[in-house]
């Protein structure tokens, strides 16, 4: 997995992000679900980054990784196109996470509520509020 900070990621959209690779990690390497990829996404310039057959279970990305709605909505067809199930965006600003799901609605949470990983990721539920202690 690798992770680009470039300048125009704020820190406060790092830190989140950091904090929920840290939570993955952990939570992959207590043996409860080995068998998950995932990626954290941090920089504008994220067109082809992920190569024909790399298909993680879930993206992370940044909220201010996009400059526009239209960026943003541009990157989630890639991603959709390319096979990933999961794709969470952060957004430290208003401390939300939207959830996108291939052929589902996106759903969002908040700092009050829980982020789940299932069915993608079995177990995975860590408080949205976590993220940006």
């Amino acid at each position: 997995m690798s992770v680009a900070t470039p300048p125009l990621t704020t820190a406060t959209d790092t830190k989140a992000t950091d904090r929920l690779n840290q939570l993955l990690l952990d939570w992959q390497s207590s043996g409860a679900f080995l068998k998950c990829d995932f990626r954290i996404e941090q920089g504008y310039d994220l067109s082809g980054q992920l190569k024909p057959g790399d298909r993680p279970t879930l993206v992370v990305v940044a909220c201010t990784t996009f400059s526009t709605f239209g960026d943003q909505w541009k990157r989630l067809d890639e991603l959709e196109r390319a096979g990933v199930a999961l794709v969470w965006i952060v957004n430290a600003h208003i401390r939300t996470v939207t959830v996108y799901r291939n052929g589902q609605q996106p759903s969002m949470v908040n700092d009050t509520q829980e982020l789940c990983g299932d069915p993608e990721l079995p177990g995975f539920r860590v408080p949205v509020a976590r993220l940006f202690e």
